[in-house]
């Protein structure tokens, strides 16, 4: 009686977001509306969004880094440089820059072309607060010290890690802690919410009723607008980058275990625009598209839409550059022997 569709935002990012919307409107009769749950990117996505301003995006910051506006950057805890849909603009944007100062505990592009790296500790070794998809903020703890081998942690019950002894200034610290040390303010997290809630009345609530949710401003923006239609190119694919269940996430690419499980890049057609191309299943086939060519193994399936190149991402390969959620894009299949795509 009440449909709701769920979508993930990471995979139809921002136009794919408004589409879905537009759909809805469309279906949604006067005495039933159809309803949508956005799943964000990632964990603290939507505490993240409420912190930031309406240009706040980061192709605003990209713009400015290639006209030369911005020459200085502070990455926090993350690699906008590898995640961002356009490889190759964001690399000139890095270029361009004067100074990078990096925050984090993860081996990223942002941190292995930094003037300024200081280490952080992971989620596990720090305390704070995660603000979820509904809103409602939600407290963590450390789980185990940072710098200590689990096999102290741990009391014996798993295998332990291995460190390199740090100096007295190279301890990691939270990302947080380091940032209220160079801007002057309490290293404390009570001090730093309170402070933040008497600046930003969205956050409010965290002084005084930590688990309450977070509400967003409710003048959103009006995306009743249909989008200008599309020319496909001729006997193009609709490129739809996913994630990949082993691989495509930082950590589980870190991970020898989860490596062990990675397969072939591979690319997932319809069988019949796989016959239609004269495509088989297992075969190597080339992929074409704006951001270059792929040797892929190719896989068929007849559960999905036609005119659709499904590619898995995976870290540490050539198809590492497609990145899911950003613009659309075609693509094109031909064997790897040659022959017309």
């Amino acid at each position: 009686q009440r449909p709701v569709i769920a979508a993930g935002a990471d995979l139809l990012g921002g136009d794919g977001v408004r589409e879905l919307f537009r759909t809805l409107a469309a279906f949604s009769p006067v005495d039933r509306s159809c309803g949508a749950f956005v799943l964000l990117g990632g964990p603290n996505s939507y505490g993240g969004a409420l912190l930031s301003q309406g240009e706040d995006t980061f192709d605003h910051h990209l713009n400015a880094m290639l006209n030369g506006s911005v020459r200085a950057m502070v990455c926090l805890e993350t690699d906008p440089f590898s995640e961002y849909p356009d490889p190759a603009r964001a690399g000139a944007a890095l270029s361009r820059l004067e100074y990078l100062a990096v925050f984090d505990s993860l081996p990223t592009m942002a941190s292995r072309h930094a003037d300024l790296l200081l280490p952080t500790r992971v989620t596990a070794e720090g305390e704070g607060i995660f603000v979820n998809n509904e809103g409602r903020p939600q407290a963590f703890e450390p789980v185990f010290s940072a710098s200590l081998p689990l096999r102290e942690t741990g009391q014996g019950q798993h295998p332990p890690r291995e460190f390199t002894e740090p100096g007295p200034d190279e301890q990691p610290r939270q990302a947080w802690a380091i940032l209220a040390d160079l801007l002057g303010l309490k290293d404390s997290l009570t001090a730093l919410r309170q402070q933040l809630a008497a600046q930003n009345p969205l956050f409010a609530v965290l002084a005084e009723r930590p688990g309450e949710r977070l509400s967003a401003p409710g003048d959103a923006e009006d995306e009743s607008t249909v989008p200008s239609p599309e020319c496909v190119p001729e006997n193009a694919l609709s490129l739809l980058p996913v994630e990949s269940l082993f691989g495509s996430e930082l950590l589980a690419s870190l991970s020898p275990p989860l490596q062990l499980r990675d397969t072939d890049p591979y690319v997932l057609l319809h069988s019949e625009d796989a016959k239609e191309r004269g495509l088989r299943e297992g075969e190597r086939v080339r992929l074409s598209s704006s951001l270059g060519q792929f040797s892929l193994t190719l896989r068929l399936s007849a559960r999905m839409a036609r005119g659709i190149a499904i590619v898995p991402r995976q870290r540490g390969s050539g198809i590492e550059l497609l990145v899911p959620g950003g613009p659309r894009q075609y693509g094109w299949l031909e064997t790897e022997q040659g022959g017309q795509p």
